[in-house]
């Protein structure tokens, strides 16, 4: 998602003509009545830094999710296992109850 922004504003050139580039602020005004958007001109270099921290940022939480995803599931699978040893074992200690 950030790979092309961080592409455009490499190539942007660094030559004579400067290219002015914003950062768009999103300010939540107070007891949420409203938003207000604001731009800041920022360098490329500060933007560019952003975006590769941001980068940084969302893939490590991309990971952490994953890794919490796996877990999650291995709980659900023992969990699953379990009752259907509880269910297993509550039916072979009572053979004279009707199956259904």
């Amino acid at each position: 998602m950030l790979q092309p922004n961080i592409g455009e504003i490499v190539s942007i050139s660094k030559g004579s003509k400067e290219v002015k580039i914003y950062k768009v602020l999103l300010l939540f005004l107070a007891f949420d009545i409203g938003r207000l958007l604001s731009f800041m001109e920022v360098s490329r270099t500060i933007m560019e830094k952003d975006l590769r921290t941001q980068e940084k940022e969302t893939n490590e939480d991309l990971t952490n999710l994953g890794k919490k995803n796996k877990y999650v599931e291995k709980q659900l699978a023992e969990a699953q296992a379990q009752l259907k040893d509880i269910a297993s074992l509550h039916f072979s200690v009572l053979p004279g109850v009707i199956n259904h």
